[in-house]
């Protein structure tokens, strides 16, 4: 047995990349050392490392000392299984691939050798994203059938039934990184971007091969079920930031090159190499990348060029999906369990059949007949084909991939109506993670909603007992816990109403209604908002507290003092003490209203019903009304200062930076709470609305209005001179 210590000298040479070295070793030691030695545990040769320099020259000169190339020396395997040419593929190293099957050092038959696992060279490329290899391996001959429509069966799919397909989405392989370059011209506010692309991998085994779409794993999941459970091809970490929004909506993709198999260019072979999502080092000397000056606006484009192209083999994935068509369609009236109606489990059982037998049975109409044996049909697939995977439907809905199920509804409207083998629809799919925006779609579709909206499930949940139930519950969007409490209740109440007032009574296996769930289901999370909610307006209404104490005092010990004869202020006529005084009553009421309402919030009885409207819209408002204390206590603090320092030019940076330092604490208020700054908008806004649309306030305008007319009527024209 040959001990491969021998080796590693040139082995180390391999780890410090230095090829040149490995040259020479050979050179040298020609006589000494076999070049097929194995190098590795995992019984790589040179060859193989070789492969890993990315360029052609190392294995080119490997193959000159070789006597005869053209036998099986090139084509020994290592550990895994793999030759040459698959660690060539792996790397993405295209100028190998080309050298090796180009100058026919290997054969096309051996092009569809299988690794251990049963992967071949452009198998291995599918799966590390090597959509160059992918593409020129699959122009070669003998690697397509049916008139260069379908690829090879030894291609198509390993030893675990995965497709090649599935190995491509299963990598994230939707789109290629490629150069991106950009001019920015301050003057014009404007990106000049140019783009060199290439189409992701799995778009191009779509383009080569239609049918990789159909194929299925040994448990039954298409390539598009895989695609819509990967969250991260289509949300998105940098929009929740203004300027990130920006860049995202602003920042173009590029157009895809689409090179045919020869005439890839070994050169560019470096922005094709990348293993999962990472990018190539590498960099053109001649080109200014971005990825060097701007990292994150880099990561924005690559995000929005990613989501792009997954959504594009969304859409011709969709287009060829049947896995809706099954479906385990019943009447889910006779498992309704009410205070009134609790039939046995062997009645509920029998029930179904006997319906569905009963309402075909007529067979005096030909319309029924037809209809009969539609449903038969149905049923008989049911039974063959059992699917026990969800649809690609229900998996969108339930990581909430709005656009996927917008396309699929789109492309199959029917699929709406899907019931899954565990008797659940879209819309428990869509009520048990939170899914709103899939619930509205849905239930904007009326005819299939009033028929959906009635289902139960095996465990006997109905749509509202999947709201109330935390089981897939993935915590709220709204900041603080009794906001998320509140988002909860506004959730159940909305499917509430547009249930059947009957079906909310319905009762599950434990003999408990929707209602009932909820609040046991929401215990925990109602101890934390009561908790929360003490806590937050007990230190808010003691800030509010000290605001009002200060500002009270303040508008006793007016700026510039008072004069001694009159009494009157000494700075009554500068404009700064009339703005210094409505800033201080401003404060003053804000204060005062704010420690009023939270007051109310601590003195109410905190009931879960309470969660869903009047507590948090109180807590609301004094968290607006302190905002608005704090900010307008310190404009009077500034009016303050510059009634006693004059305004000049001298002093002008002076009044700047005090103006600045003042406005501080209000900024720092305003980012620690920020989360609630929306709330504080909404608030005020429906405040003002609501003021405004009051009767009196509306006929004290209106009247105003009227006596301005009267006015302006009554007053004499001016006659000119």
């Amino acid at each position: 047995m040959f001990n491969i210590s021998a080796m590693k000298v040139p082995y180390q040479a391999v780890i410090k990349e230095n090829w040149e070295d490995l040259k020479t070793f050979f050179d040298n030691d020609r006589n000494t050392f076999n070049i097929l030695y194995p190098m590795t545990v995992a019984k790589d040769t040179a060859f193989h490392i070789a492969v890993h320099s990315g360029r052609e020259q190392p294995l080119k000169h490997l193959l000159e000392r070789v006597d005869d190339p053209m036998g099986a020396n090139v084509f020994m395997t290592n550990a895994y299984g793999n030759t040459v040419l698959h660690e060539a593929a792996i790397n993405h190293n295209i100028a190998a691939v080309k050298l090796l099957v180009g100058d026919e050092y290997v054969t096309p038959e051996q092009l569809l050798k299988r690794n251990r696992s049963g992967q071949t060279p452009l198998f291995k490329a599918a799966s590390f994203g090597s959509t160059k290899v992918v593409r020129y391996l699959a122009s070669q001959p003998k690697q397509m059938i049916c008139d260069n429509k379908k690829l090879e069966d030894a291609h198509g799919t390993r030893n675990d039934g995965t497709s090649i397909l599935h190995a491509a989405v299963r990598g994230e392989h939707f789109g290629d990184h490629s150069f991106f370059f950009f001019f920015v011209f301050i003057f014009f506010l404007s990106i000049y971007t140019f783009t060199e692309s290439f189409s992701g991998t799995a778009l191009e085994l779509l383009k080569i091969d239609e049918g990789l779409a159909e194929l299925k794993t040994k448990n039954g999941m298409t390539s598009l079920y895989l695609l819509t459970n990967i969250q991260s091809a289509f949300g998105s970490k940098y929009r929740k930031q203004f300027w990130h929004r920006l860049v995202y909506l602003c920042i173009p993709t590029g157009d895809d090159n689409n090179d045919d198999a020869n005439n890839i260019d070994e050169d560019d072979q470096y922005d094709d190499k990348q293993v999962g999502d990472n990018r190539s080092k590498d960099a053109d000397c001649g080109r200014l990348k971005i990825s060097g000056l701007w990292p994150t606006v880099t990561k924005i484009w690559e995000e929005k060029r990613k989501r792009k192209f997954a959504f594009e083999l969304a859409r011709k994935l969709i287009k060829s999906d049947n896995s809706w068509q099954p479906s385990h369609t019943e009447d889910t009236i006779p498992y309704f369990r009410s205070l009134t109606l609790e039939p046995k489990d062997e009645q509920i059982k029998e029930k179904p059949d006997q319906q569905l037998n009963h309402e075909y049975s007529d067979d005096n109409d030909e319309h029924d007949q037809e209809v009969q044996t539609v449903v038969i049909t149905i049923e008989d697939n049911n039974k063959l084909e059992d699917p026990k995977v969800e649809t690609p439907l229900l998996a969108a809905t339930r990581t909430g991939m709005i656009e996927i199920v917008r396309e699929i509804l789109k492309e199959h409207p029917q699929a709406v109506e899907h019931i899954s083998h565990k008797k659940q629809n879209i819309l428990h799919v869509a009520a048990s993670y939170r899914q709103r925006e899939v619930f509205e779609l849905v239930k904007d579709m009326h005819v299939p909603t009033s028929r959906l909206i009635l289902g139960i499930d095996e465990d006997s949940y109905t749509v509202l007992q999947h709201v109330a139930d935390t089981k897939n519950y993935p915590g709220g969007s709204r900041p603080g816990p009794a906001y998320q409490l509140q988002e909860e209740l506004e959730w159940f109440k909305s499917v509430e109403d547009i249930m059947p007032s009957f079906f909310t009574k319905h009762r599950d296996k434990n003999n408990q209604t929707a209602r009932e769930l909820f609040k046991d289901k929401h215990k925990d999370q109602l101890k934390d908002a009561q908790k929360w909610i003490k806590e937050t307006s007990q230190s808010c209404s003691a800030v509010a507290v000290l605001v009002a104490t200060v500002v009270f005092a303040a508008a006793f010990t007016v700026p510039g003092g008072t004069d001694d004869d009159n009494g009157l202020p000494i700075l009554l006529d500068n404009p700064f003490f009339l703005f210094f005084t409505i800033a201080d009553v401003i404060s003053l009421s804000s204060s005062l209203t704010a420690v009023v309402m939270f007051l109310s919030v601590l003195t109410s009885p905190f009931e879960l019903e309470d969660f869903r409207v009047s507590l948090p819209r109180r807590l609301t408002l004094g968290f607006a009304l302190l905002f608005m204390s704090v900010a307008t206590t310190m404009l009077a603090f500034t009016s303050t200062v510059f009634l006693i320092m004059r305004l000049d030019q001298r002093r002008r940076w002076t009044m700047t930076l005090i103006c600045c330092a003042a406005f501080f604490p209000v900024s720092v208020l305003a980012l620690t709470h920020f989360p609630l700054f929306v709330s504080f908008v909404n608030a005020w806004k429906n405040l003002f609305m609501a003021i405004w649309e009051a009767p009196p306030c509306s006929l004290v305008v209106g009247c105003l209005a009227s006596v301005l007319k009267r006015v302006r009527w009554l007053q004499p024209e001016k006659k000119d001179h």
